[in-house]
């Protein structure tokens, strides 16, 4: 997984292709302090009190404010904050929030095999004066690998920790499950100013969505998906150090049931009976939780072996690998939690797909790297 392509409507608006069928459900939680689109939509009608601006959206789309913050921004009274949880999602109390959200309704759709040989989704929805667009990309192939000497002193590629990942996370799923972990990193557990990225072998997949005006491109408001975490901040690592000649595992699997059990109550702040009598809820919300107990343990902290995973945004396939090519057909489920780039925002979809025939990449490029191996023969591990 190496890039995800991102085109500007006015450049295709000769058509409008319609590859997949999608549906599902979307809330946004627009930060009232920080929110570029919000300030955008407000200016126009800054004489008016905070709780009568409107952001214009279609009336398929629901709005509510929703303020617990110390600040209340928008001068508004809220009652009920005092049972709002907020452990893992603290941002529900740091800020007030125009909390918008619909059921998917694509006018345009687009699913295609990128020249990197990875499956994107991409798909808009009018909300008025409003597009919505929201794209995801996952490597079908998607399997981590790693140069090794055998015994024999030969070099060969094996899988990294010795298994195939989808396989192991989707041991207990309904399909195969790639999570969006792009941009992820763990915290050094004996240095927390020090954090370390997963390789970009290690990446299954990415998404991205933006909210844009229809005349002001200023308006426009860009998320990226949340990745996996390693820990709630820097100070609190998941991460438990093994004997790799003497593994306590019944110390491990209580480790780990402990985050599990907390990623249960975590999930529920967003779709508990409170969150929803509130008007900021979030229905179907999951966290998943991955222990990696299948990985080898060795003496080190590096790696996933020891660590904790936890994920709110992955895609599920139908099937994986060479079945997942152009002219296929592939369908599945997602949810995608997004964090604002420049604001306090923040976005969830959940939805299914299906694809009757996965397009080619008519804008892709080969690839320069296996060109160049292959003009000048140059050894690979195998």
């Amino acid at each position: 997984m190496r890039r995800l392509l991102l085109f500007p409507v006015a450049a295709l608006a000769a058509c409008t292709p319609d590859q997949a069928e999608i549906t599902g459900h979307w809330t946004a939680w627009f930060a009232a302090s920080s929110s570029t689109f919000v300030e955008q939509r407000t200016l126009a009608q800054a004489t008016l009190p905070a709780k009568d601006r409107s952001l214009e959206l279609a009336d398929s789309v629901t709005e509510t404010l929703y303020d617990c913050s110390p600040s209340n921004p928008l001068e508004q009274e809220q009652s009920g904050c005092a049972d709002v949880a907020d452990d893992w999602h603290s941002w529900l109390t740091t800020d007030g929030y125009h909390v918008v959200s619909s059921e998917i309704e694509v006018w345009r759709s687009e699913a295609i095999m990128t020249s990197e040989d990875d499956l994107q989704l991409t798909f808009h929805m009018d909300l008025g004066e409003v597009d919505l667009r929201i794209a995801w990309v996952v490597d079908p192939h998607f399997s981590p690998r790693e140069c090794v000497q055998n015994e024999d002193g030969v070099a060969e590629e094996v899988p990294v920790d010795g298994a195939d990942w989808i396989e192991q996370w989707s041991e207990d799923e309904d399909g195969y499950i790639f999570y969006l972990n792009a941009g992820a990193y763990q915290y050094n557990p004996y240095d927390s100013e020090e954090y370390w990225p997963l390789y970009n072998n290690w990446l299954s997949g990415y998404s991205n969505a933006k909210f844009v005006g229809e005349d002001d491109k200023s308006e426009a408001e860009e998320f990226h998906s949340h990745p996996s975490d390693f820990g709630s901040s820097a100070a609190q690592t998941w991460y438990l150090p093994l004997d790799p000649t003497d593994p306590a595992w019944e110390t491990y699997e209580a480790f780990a049931e402990n985050i599990r059990q907390a990623a249960t109550g975590w999930a529920l702040e967003l779709r508990n009976d409170i969150s929803a009598d509130l008007g900021f809820g979030f229905e179907g919300y999951e966290l998943k939780i991955e222990d990696n107990m299948w990985r080898p343990i060795d003496a080190s902290s590096a790696g996933l072996d020891g660590w904790i995973q936890m994920d709110a945004s992955w895609v599920r396939l139908d099937k994986r690998g060479d079945q997942v090519a152009e002219g296929e057909s592939v369908e599945g489920d997602f949810q995608i939690f997004f964090d604002a780039i420049d604001s306090g925002s923040h976005l969830a979809v959940r939805g299914e797909f299906s694809i009757p025939e996965i397009h080619g990449d008519p804008w892709g490029y080969a690839q320069l790297h296996e060109e160049k191996q292959e003009e000048n023969q140059t050894p690979t591990c195998e």
